[in-house]
């Protein structure tokens, strides 16, 4: 876990765990597989701009487009 990204974030383990837990419940086993991405929504525009400034730090790259209306940004951690 980047530990830089979780001081940022918050602990985003608890989300995680529930969401391995929902699918164990549907049948499906995801032991062994690894994240490819983690969606973090923010209340408000310019908190996002502060979390995206803060991420983009610990990146190698970002993509930033709009999603139902909302800008998202696509960032690649340089650690996992």
């Amino acid at each position: 876990m980047n530990q830089k990204a979780q001081e940022i974030l918050g602990d985003y383990t608890e989300f995680y765990t529930l969401q391995a837990q929902r699918l164990q419940n549907l049948g499906i086993d995801i032991d062994g597989l690894e994240i490819s991405h983690l969606a973090f929504r923010t209340e408000t525009l310019a908190e996002y701009l502060v979390v995206r400034q803060k991420l983009e730090a610990l990146c190698a790259a970002n993509v930033e487009n709009a999603w139902n209306g909302r800008p998202i940004s696509k960032l690649l951690l340089q650690e996992p």
